[in-house]
């Protein structure tokens, strides 16, 4: 029987890991632009229908457009804080989710690499109900501040068409020209939301480190080693995170910290008898079982589990996982 590398084994877990974040990543992210797609479909539809009441099907003429414009700002005002209470759920829900999966995620990595009879405790902020969780909410002052802009740059294209006598067509498409900050508000909320997302998969690894610091071995600062990596992230690619800048490093950083356990036959050493004769074995072997590993007395040799997929564990440790994959 072959038996792979703890760090050949770590290194498919946390492939699988990262993996499963960004698929989390981009469930949420949907979510927040169906918000959004439906509050533009109500902000076309209000223009839309303000028009048609003042002209019908005549174009915008700059006398009376006064009224017609007041009346857009008040109700296009009631949709945005709409969106803006949607919006708010939506990440405030995605942030609690991603620190709750990437902690469990953390704690089966440990429990694929360590002995039966070590069990990885699980921090106790990802044991919490969801709502019992407190996060920062920094962001929440920003997106109040983007609708805001977005409302006014909004306003400014529409008097724009009014002095130009566009069509109704024309005004409604200010609905997507209007920007923040030159950007596409679709743009600035996903990447308010994947940088608190990105956050909290860097504390709760934060936690998990700490809450099972007698198994961890070291926590690396670990890159994405792709083409979008900075230079700053990429030269501290492999560190320590103690000789390396907190992550996440810089906005929307996508670094993370690699949590090592320590070597598997060490941490046999430590276990029951039996464990420490398997220890002998691993040692002899220079390798160590896929994922949990039990000394077989009869056949006095090293026997290898099946790797426990992650939503089985999960049911095996009785926690409950919402928003998953």
């Amino acid at each position: 029987m072959g038996y792979p590398t703890q760090g050949g084994t770590l290194a498919r877990l946390e492939a699988e890991t990262r993996k499963a974040g960004r698929a989390h990543e981009d469930a949420c992210l949907d979510l927040l632009a169906a918000s959004w797609g439906r509050t533009k479909d109500g902000l076309r539809g209000l223009v839309m229908n303000e028009y048609r009441r003042k002209w019908g099907g005549r174009t915008w003429t700059l006398p009376g457009s006064g009224q017609v414009l007041a009346m857009i700002y008040h109700l296009s005002g009631g949709t945005l804080t709409q969106f803006y209470h949607e919006a708010r759920a939506i990440i405030e829900k995605s942030v609690r989710e991603s620190y709750r999966l990437e902690a469990l995620r953390q704690v089966w990595m440990l429990d694929m690499l360590t002995p039966p009879s070590y069990k990885p405790k699980i921090p106790a902020r990802a044991l919490r109900e969801a709502g019992a969780q407190n996060y920062a909410v920094s962001w929440e002052q920003a997106l109040g501040e983007w609708i805001r802009a977005y409302q006014s740059n909004f306003m400014t294209n529409l008097r724009l068409e009014a002095l130009h006598e566009g069509g109704m067509d024309d005004a409604a498409g200010e609905v997507d020209a209007a920007k923040i900050d030159g950007f596409d508000p679709g743009y600035k909320f996903s990447s308010a939301l994947t940088n608190q997302i990105l956050q909290a998969q860097s504390e709760a690894r934060g936690d998990v480190a700490d809450s099972n610091d007698d198994i961890v071995a070291e926590e690396i600062f670990q890159t994405m080693e792709d083409e979008r990596v900075c230079e700053d992230c990429d030269s501290m690619d492999g560190q320590p995170v103690e000789d390396a800048e907190p992550i996440p490093v810089h906005f929307n950083c996508r670094c993370f910290q690699r949590i090592v356990p320590s070597d598997f036959a060490e941490l046999l050493r430590n276990g029951t008898d039996e464990e420490k004769q398997a220890a002998l074995d691993a040692d002899a072997r220079g390798l160590v079982p896929d994922s949990m590993a039990i000394y077989d007395p009869e056949t006095h040799q090293l026997k290898a589990h099946i790797h426990v997929f992650f939503d089985a564990w999960a049911q095996q440790q009785d926690i409950s996982i919402s928003g998953g994959e």
